[in-house]
């Protein structure tokens, strides 16, 4: 190929790409898919066999599998269904049957749409423009209620291992070879969830040794401590347990007493990976706690996290907290703590702080740098 005919080539090439972006959207999809443009006309025909949804409902409610298929069938069948209403029936039928008891017809029935193509399509429209995204998407519905099939068979057979009295909480790391770990490990807190309050307790001791092992139990260990309201455990998965398992339990810790909470929310500013939210939730129970607002304060001038100690302080600045930053800058404190208490002033922009800093800013004493972020 010489050289003119990779230039026309190349020119061709981008023709036809410029011509694709040009294209509706339609073109840009498979052949028999469906753009719902009137939204208002799709509405009113599927509210046109609204009774087909009690059917639905009712049947799900009884777990009565085969009148679900039943009217999948006659979804599938029916001509005159316009096509983006059997796909909107036919998403609904797939949640449906994850409610219900799976059998080979409706393993096979569902089977069938785990890997169909999105084929109805809605066109979305802001200031940037327009963009087409699926507006159902049947193979999605269809892989949800197989795993909820899935999770459902595990967690059954969790808790049969639960009542026998052979459970370990390190059983959650050791998926039988039919379950993947994300399906056994979901399955295994909901059915320890599940347990009396007694079996929770007794479990207590041994998922403190397997965390202490660094056994990936730390969630279930934040439903023990939730169940028990246990600060002990909170505290512990607030230092040890992993990311979102540590963020769990600085949010969940609320159930505790005011002060259980801040002693937990301060073990969490030690975690790396939640010290800021931690941090921010202290502040939440400063104007409860004169504690946590004496935290907040002496933590002003730590160089990893003193800023959110300043935000924490900021949106929940009182007169105690002005007072108190008035006090540090004009006291003899370091200048990264005054600069930190001059933050505190800025990002609370009350009316007090803003009166504050006008005070502070007529004292002849001031460096340049405080001033400057006073102002």
């Amino acid at each position: 190929m010489n050289v003119n005919c990779k230039a026309e080539c190349s020119q061709l090439l981008r023709w036809l790409f410029v011509l694709l972006l040009a294209l509706p959207a339609p073109f840009l999809a498979a052949a028999d898919s469906l753009l719902v443009e009137d939204k208002a006309l799709h509405s009113a025909a599927i509210r046109s066999s609204q009774y087909r949804m009690h059917e639905i409902e009712s049947f799900a409610e009884r777990a009565d599998s085969h009148s679900l298929l039943w009217i999948l069938h006659n979804v599938e069948n029916d001509r005159d269904i316009d096509s983006g209403v059997r796909d909107y029936w036919t998403e609904t039928l797939m949640f449906s049957l994850s409610r219900t008891i799976p059998t080979q017809d409706s393993r096979d029935a569902v089977a069938r749409y785990e890997n169909s193509q999105v084929s109805t399509f809605v066109r979305l429209q802001d200031e940037h423009g327009s963009i087409v995204v699926p507006l159902y998407d049947v193979a999605a519905a269809a892989k949800f209620t197989v795993r909820s099939w899935t999770l459902a068979i595990a967690e059954g057979q969790i808790s049969k291992t639960i009542e026998s009295g052979y459970w370990l909480p390190t059983d959650i790391v050791r998926p039988p070879i039919e379950f993947d770990e994300s399906v056994w490990r979901q399955a295994t807190v909901s059915a320890f969830r599940a347990g009396t309050d007694e079996f929770i307790r007794s479990q207590r001791a041994q998922l403190v040794d397997a965390l202490a092992r660094e056994q990936a139990v730390d969630v279930l260990l934040l439903q023990a401590a939730m169940r028990m309201h246990d600060a002990a455990l909170f505290r512990l998965l607030a230092e040890k347990a992993s990311k979102k398992v540590a963020r769990e339990s600085v949010t969940t810790s609320k159930i505790l007493p005011a002060h259980d909470q801040f002693d937990v929310l301060v073990a969490a500013t030690e975690h790396p990976d939640v010290a800021s939210s931690a941090i921010l939730s202290i502040g939440a129970l400063s104007n409860e706690l004169t504690a946590a607002r004496a935290w907040l304060i002496r933590r002003l001038d730590n160089t990893n996290d003193g800023a959110s100690a300043a935000l924490a302080l900021a949106r929940h600045a009182n007169d105690d907290v002005l007072q108190a930053m008035g006090k540090i800058i004009l006291g003899d404190a370091g200048e990264l703590k005054k600069l930190r208490a001059a933050l505190v002033l800025r990002l609370s922009d009350s009316s007090g702080a803003v009166t504050l800093r006008q005070e502070l800013l007529t004292q002849p004493l001031l460096s340049s740098k405080l001033s400057a972020a006073l102002r």
